[in-house]
């Protein structure tokens, strides 16, 4: 699962391991360019064990600010975009998220 910001700078992924990862994107004249011949190779700039369970959904707030993350430990946790610092967690649901 993958989410994008608005202004395309940073994306937010979540995988079966249980963790999510913030990426930092490429620029568009980096992407575009005719010198780059090769996939850009990129490594995540933060990542984080966030559940206790998968991972079902993942989402970023219009503003950039947080990310939610919901799964099937029946949480929905909140994370500072910047650097995936959990905020808050929202339990009382009776199945996965």
């Amino acid at each position: 699962k993958a989410a994008k910001n608005g202004g395309g700078a940073f994306c937010v992924t979540a995988s079966v391991d249980r963790t999510l990862k913030r990426w930092n994107l490429p620029g568009l004249d980096e992407l575009t360019s005719p010198d780059t011949t090769e996939p850009i190779a990129m490594v995540s700039a933060v990542s984080v064990r966030a559940h206790e369970k998968d991972i079902n959904i993942i989402s970023i707030a219009p503003n950039d600010s947080l990310v939610a993350s919901g799964s099937q430990d029946k949480t929905v946790k909140l994370w500072n975009s910047t650097d995936l610092s959990l905020r808050a967690t929202l339990k009382g649901h009776k199945r996965g998220v």
